[in-house]
C-alpha cells in the first residue's frame, strides 16, 4: 500500500530516530511526520487528521513523548508536542516561533514554553470565556421561563432588550467614570 506521508520527511525522521521509527505503528507515524513538517502537534490537531477514539490519541502523544520523538509542553488538554529533532536541532530558540510576540527570549522560558505573564493572559481568557459560557446558559433558560410565565410568545424577546439596555447603561457608566478620572489626573498634573 502506497504511503501518503512525504517521502524526505518520513527518510530525514528514520535518519534521526533510526529503527525506532520504523518500529512505530501507522498512528504513531503519522504524528511523528505531522510534528516533524508543522513544527508541533497537539491533540485537537491529531483528532482533525485521524479518525482515531481520543483517548487512543492521548495514549499515543504520551508513548511518543516518552520515547522522546515528541516533547511536550503544557499540561492536560493544553500540552503542544513539539518535535524532538526541532528542539534538539534548534535548542530552545526554535521554540520562541510559537511563542507569543511578547515573551522574552531566555532558555528558562522557552524551555518551559511560557510566559513570565502568561497566567494573567490566560485568566483574562478565561474569565471571558466564563462570561461567555454563563451567557449562553441563561439566554437558553431564561428566554423560555420568562415565555412560560408571561404566557405570551413576544415576552422573551424582552430579555435581550433588556440585557442590551442595562450594557449600553453599564458601558456609558464607566466611560463617564473613566473619563471623570482621567480630568482628575490631569488637573492633578498642573
Amino acid at each position: 500500500m502506497a504511503s501518503l506521508l512525504p517521502a524526505d520527511v518520513v527518510a530525514e525522521i528514520e535518519a534521526v530516530h533510526g529503527s525506532q521509527f520504523a518500529q512505530l505503528n501507522a498512528l504513531e507515524k503519522l504524528i511523528a511526520v505531522t510534528a516533524s513538517v508543522e513544527g508541533f502537534v497537539d491533540h485537537k490537531g491529531v483528532r482533525e487528521i485521524t479518525d482515531e477514539h481520543p483517548a487512543d490519541i492521548a495514549k499515543t502523544l504520551s508513548k511518543l513523548s516518552r520515547e522522546r520523538l515528541l516533547v511536550p509542553s503544557g499540561h492536560g488538554r493544553g500540552t503542544i508536542y513539539f518535535d524532538s529533532n526541532f528542539v534538539d536541532s534548534a535548542g530552545s530558540s526554535g521554540l520562541v516561533a510559537f511563542l507569543p510576540d511578547d515573551t522574552p527570549d531566555d532558555n528558562a522560558t522557552a524551555a518551559t514554553g511560557g510566559a513570565p505573564n502568561a497566567s494573567s493572559e490566560v485568566t483574562s481568557i478565561a474569565a471571558i470565556n466564563s462570561i461567555g459560557n454563563l451567557g449562553g446558559f441563561f439566554a437558553q433558560n431564561l428566554m423560555p421561563y420568562i415565555g412560560k410565565v408571561a404566557g405570551n410568545a413576544s415576552a422573551p424577546m424582552l430579555v435581550p432588550v433588556v440585557c442590551l439596555t442595562l450594557l449600553g447603561l453599564g458601558m456609558s457608566i464607566a466611560s463617564a467614570r473613566t473619563r471623570a478620572g482621567e480630568r482628575v489626573r490631569i488637573a492633578a498634573r498642573q
